[in-house]
């Protein structure tokens, strides 16, 4: 399970969408689970944060052969 930390500790809305473009490799619910469907290459998964401001993050997984 991927997990992301939102700072401030204070901001109000610690919210976000989980998006994987690797489709072939991976899909990602919206609790950061990550269900292998391949091998053999790089699993992008991005989290944005749904307050608007832009924050995003990158996890790349790597399915070994």
């Amino acid at each position: 399970t991927l997990k992301v930390n939102v700072y401030p500790d204070y901001a109000t809305d610690k919210t976000g969408v989980w998006t994987c473009y690797s489709e072939d490799l991976a899909e990602v619910d919206q609790n950061g689970n990550v269900f292998p469907k391949g091998i053999g290459g790089l699993c992008f998964v991005d989290w944005t944060a749904n307050d608007g401001g832009g924050a995003t993050d990158t996890c790349v997984i790597t399915f070994a052969d």
